[in-house]
């Protein structure tokens, strides 16, 4: 800060004299003798403000701790543009100097009511409030209940005049004889505070050092928002040692006052972690020393040679790099804390001031104790460098770093003993770590009384990894997951050296595998599918899997939506059934589900899915979002219940916006949407993404991957249990959907269900011998959310047998009835249909009465069609009977058909056999009257009979047969026949031959 750079070389005569005054009031009283009244009064007595480089950065960081800052009235009226607004959580106008006689201001260079400092606060959304300070009579003010009420009636007009949020009193320099009147106050403060707007808070500052025992801090705690340690001034401008001004851990083994020490005090005074606040300087000390080596004494009084003292901004620091030079930089060890030293006029001097790494070693400490945040004294002493900044968004937002490695201590630092009555855990979780190793140079704790607990995982109440005490240094320890977190404590009596140790972490940015079990051949019923999921060497284990089963319908790549599976590539020409078009303009294009109408806010297509089966579910597609519109979004609501509904009754949805650089996550409940996360994220018009969408219904954790890398996740305490459907949503753009998955979480097993169902998993057949019409797609995903590659397996089903068709014809050709050959049979049938698997081989059986196999048994004949069975012996006036059946390629075998028999007859007039031929009957089948006709080239005498089945003779009557055609009719219904087989026979000279007769 420029006007504090040019101003602050005047104050080392002064500062000098005020001996353990602290930072605040040296320069708040130093600056009020220039009775400047307006902020724009102060630039005239500065160089133009430096401006602090602007920085890009994509990434939205958002704090996780309290972030207080102190704004001087001296600052001027332009400095606070160099804010990191985003970095600051409450600002603090100082000072309105309260006059313990009347209670009044009389400061009157306080201008809270035209602040352009304040008004920048309120336009970036930081909780505003100023800070009250009275540095002495305080007896005087506790002595006059209308000044303190004249102040409180001031300081709630004051805020109530600005909309303001809060009140900070930094009471200095009081004793022990203050506690009540000053704890009395501070209630009555706060009880009117609160009585005009409960939302007032009502903070205060601490003592580095509690000399006197002045805040009754459990009478205090209910009244008090926050207390902010004032962490600054150990080694102060009076101190005839030159040390730092906010020693981490002890400088001085003669004054062991720290900020870990002070941290400790209050906690144990019955301050709340999370009300505390750590004060830390963006200044430094300087003094003139009697030697270049620490710690050293402080030449005094100022009118020695070389006496110097002053107090040095980060900025001038940063804007002096010739006497602040690396080569004039030092460490000091003991109490984490850089430091200059240098030669002026010939005379030593030692400036102590924290750079970035020291400053983000007192973070650190924060946040090990858990405390509620930092103060900042003063905001502007950093003008023009990002460095703290940086610090603050490493250290206390969303966008935290925890490198792979770093020394850990008790609260005495490396070199210290620890303190007295300390009672504090910490976690350690490095970003992107798999394990935490921890190993220690030095344990030395007082056996029995003071311990170290270790837990392996982010709190006290994971497992025990070690609980040690005495000297005995621990082995390595290290956890199974990503996190360690450490207890200590100590009783209030013997210290000791403590502990010292190095943590160091393993990264898992390597993503886990998974295989899928293969199965030889065809499957036909219900199968077992194994899974083989691992992760890397070093990796951090396998947290979920999940498995996804599809099926070919000879069209197309589905899922049976009813056991939770789903699978559209939107390869047809229309939309599937299983989608509802609701609300939108939803057609398949190009392979693409694609949704057109960009005047819609709220397009609907959804389809049923059943997610009640199994805990986990993953959700798997790509989408693009296109459009012409302003404000673009498209996304995904999955786990509904009632997806014809606006917003689809109960259900999650996951929302991409690529005007507004964000992914929002919802949980509508009752059909009313309500934003539970906001993640800045961009994803880009026209571009097109995978994602994937995971979620427990058991533990209500949702999930996000956008091209496999882990974006967000949030936890829904109460989450629902059970989702009827999925919904495709777009506002005001268009949007490409394409192969869209839906995964059930699985073991290392599982059973896949087969048949035509809607209870199987696999509800279709091949549709060809070579068109598998099974798959099975497997993901699993290691604890440090890495995924892997979708591992695919491909099955071929076949449960059905194959059909023979046609009919078995004894004979080579036509169906024959008589055989004259006693020593071969010749057999033909039509070829059998199976399209999913194919033919394989078919086999025949013959036998003496139908179904019978007691001539040959069943004999494989490959794929032919024609049977040739030489070498038989066959019975004169005996009938035999030929089966057929079919084996397909997945084993499955066909119904036997069967011929309708061919009678064996003896003949002596074997030449002509031929004419025999020549004999048919018509109709046949018959039910009443049947012709009988033969051609003839002779003339001679016959007889025909007509035989039924079992060889009786029902009819016979001699014929003349005559050249030419002969004709018989008969009335078949004058013999009473029933219906069956019969055969009618003629016998001549010339031999004889037999027709079969069917009687319907």
């Amino acid at each position: 800060m420029k006007i504090y750079l040019s101003l602050i070389l005047l104050l080392s005569g002064i500062i000098h004299a005020q001996n353990n005054s602290s930072i605040m009031k040296e320069q708040s009283q130093y600056y009020k003798q220039f009775g400047l009244k307006h902020e724009y009064q102060w630039d005239s007595l500065s160089q133009t403000p430096m401006i602090m480089a602007a920085k890009t950065n994509s990434t939205s960081c958002d704090l996780t701790k309290k972030v207080y800052g102190w704004h001087p009235y001296w600052s001027g009226s332009t400095i606070h543009n160099n804010y990191d607004w985003s970095m600051i959580s409450e600002f603090c106008y100082f000072d309105y100097e309260v006059s313990p006689t009347t209670g009044n201001n009389t400061n009157a260079s306080f201008a809270w009511s035209t602040s352009a400092a304040v008004n920048a606060a309120f336009s970036n959304s930081v909780n505003v409030h100023f800070c009250a300070t009275m540095f002495s009579n305080h007896a005087t003010f506790w002595a006059s209940s209308t000044a303190q009420q004249t102040f409180i009636t001031n300081a709630i007009n004051l805020l109530t005049s600005r909309g303001a949020h809060g009140l900070n009193i930094d009471f200095e320099v009081m004793g022990s004889a203050d506690k009540i009147p000053f704890k009395n106050f501070m209630i009555n403060l706060s009880t009117q505070l609160k009585a005009t707007n409960p939302n007032y808070k009502l903070t205060m500052a601490l003592y580095a050092v509690e000399w006197s025992s002045v805040f009754d801090i459990p009478a205090l705690v209910p009244y008090v928002d926050d207390f902010i340690i004032m962490g600054y001034d150990y080694y102060y401008a009076g101190s005839t040692i030159a040390g730092p001004t906010a020693p981490l851990y002890n400088f001085d083994p003669t004054y062991d006052r720290t900020l870990s020490r002070s941290i400790t005090y209050y906690l144990n005074q019955g301050v709340p972690a999370s009300k505390l606040l750590l004060g830390l300087p963006y200044y430094g000390r300087e003094w003139g020393t009697v030697s270049n080596t620490i710690p050293s004494s402080v030449i005094t009084p100022t009118s020695a040679p070389g006496a110097f003292t002053s107090s040095r901004t980060y900025s001038f620091i940063r804007n002096n790099p010739t006497t602040y030079s690396v080569t004039n930089r030092y460490w000091d060890a003991n109490s984490y804390t850089p430091y200059y030293t240098y030669q002026s006029s010939g005379n030593w001097r030692q400036c102590f001031i924290d750079d970035k790494y020291s400053m983000s070693k007192k973070f650190d400490m924060v946040n090990q104790r858990g405390l509620g945040g930092i103060g900042i004294w003063a905001l502007g002493y950093d003008n023009g460098y990002s460095d703290y900044w940086d610090a603050i968004k490493e250290k206390f937002s969303s966008c935290k770093v925890v490198n792979c490695t770093d020394s850990i201590f008790d609260m005495g630092g490396p070199n210290r003993n620890y303190y007295s009555s300390e009672s504090y855990s910490f976690t350690i979780s490095p970003d992107n770590a798999n394990k935490v190793k921890l190993t220690f140079s030095q344990f030395n704790l007082e056996q029995g009384f003071d311990s170290l607990y270790i837990y392996d995982g982010p709190s006290i109440s994971s497992p025990t990894l070690a609980v040690r005490t005495g000297t005995a240094i621990p082995g390595i320890i290290q956890s199974t997951g990503p996190f360690l977190t450490l207890r200590f404590k100590s009783d209030g009596a013997t210290n000791r050296a403590g502990f010292k140790a190095l943590w160091e972490c393993q990264l898992d940015n390597t993503p886990p595998t998974t295989q899928i079990s293969s199965v030889s051949g065809w499957i036909t019923n219900d199968f077992i599918v194994n899974y083989t999921d691992a992760d890397n060497v070093n990796g951090s284990g396998l947290e979920d899997s999940f498995y996804q089963v599809s099926y070919f319908d000879g069209i197309e790549w589905r899922a049976n939506a009813e056991r939770g599976f789903f699978n559209d590539d939107f390869n047809t020409n229309s939309l599937h059934p299983d989608w509802t078009n609701a609300v939108g303009t939803w057609t398949i294009n190009s392979g693409n589900l694609h949704q057109t109408d960009e005047t819609n806010s709220n397009a609907n297509v959804y389809s049923a899915l059943t997610q009640t089966l199994s805990n986990r579910y993953l959700y798997h597609f790509k989408g693009t979002i296109s459009g012409a519109a302003a404000s673009r979004r498209a996304g995904i609501h999955i786990f509904c219940d009632d997806a014809s509904q606006s917003n689809r009754g109960n259900n999650y949805l996951i929302w991409m916006r690529p005007d507004q650089g964000t992914i929002e996550l919802y949980k509508n409940t009752s059909n009313v949407l309500s934003v539970v996360k906001t993640v800045t994220y961009t994803v880009n018009a026209n571009v097109t993404y995978d994602y994937k969408i995971s979620f427990d219904r058991i533990s209500g954790e949702l999930k996000l991957w956008i091209n496999n890398n882990f974006i967000t996740s949030w936890i829904d305490a109460t989450p629902f249990m059970n989702g009827n459907a999925i919904s495709f949503r777009t506002g005001n753009c268009q949007f490409r959907v394409d192969d869209l998955r839906v995964y059930r979480s699985r073991a290392n097993s599982t059973s896949i269900s087969v048949g035509n169902s809607n209870t199987k998993d696999i509800r279709k057949e091949n549709s060809s011998p070579s068109i598998a019409s099974a798959k099975i797609n497997s993901i699993v995903k290691d604890n440090f959310d890495n995924i892997s590659a979708v591992s695919t397996q491909t099955y071929h089903i076949d449960w059905t047998p194959p059909i023979m068709l046609g009919s078995v014809n004894d004979g080579s050709g036509s169906d024959r009835d008589t055989t004259f050959v006693g020593n071969q049979l010749l057999i033909n049938y039509s070829a059998a249909k199976d399209t999913n698997s194919g033919v394989l081989e078919y086999y025949y059986a013959i036998g003496t009465f139908a179904g019978a196999q007691d001539v040959v048994a069943w004999t494989n004949n490959a794929l032919n069609l024609t049977v040739t069975q030489n070498g038989m012996s066959l019975s004169n006036g005996l009938r035999y009977y030929t089966m057929v059946k079919s084996k397909n390629n997945a084993g499955l075998v066909s119904d036997s058909i069967v011929s309708d028999g061919i009678l064996y007859l003896l003949t002596t007039l074997s030449a002509d056999l031929n004419l025999l031929n020549e004999l048919s009957i018509f109709p046949n089948p018959a039910k009443n009257d049947i012709s009988i006709t033969l051609i003839s080239d002779k003339e001679y005498s016959s007889i025909y009979q007509l035989i039924d089945a079992a060889g009786k003779i029902i009819n016979e009557k001699e014929l003349k047969i005559k050249p030419g055609v002969n004709s018989l009719n008969i009335n078949v219904n004058a013999f009473n026949l029933s219906q069956g087989v019969y055969f009618f026979k003629i016998v001549s000279e010339h031999g004889q031959h037999v027709k079969k007769l069917i009687i319907e």
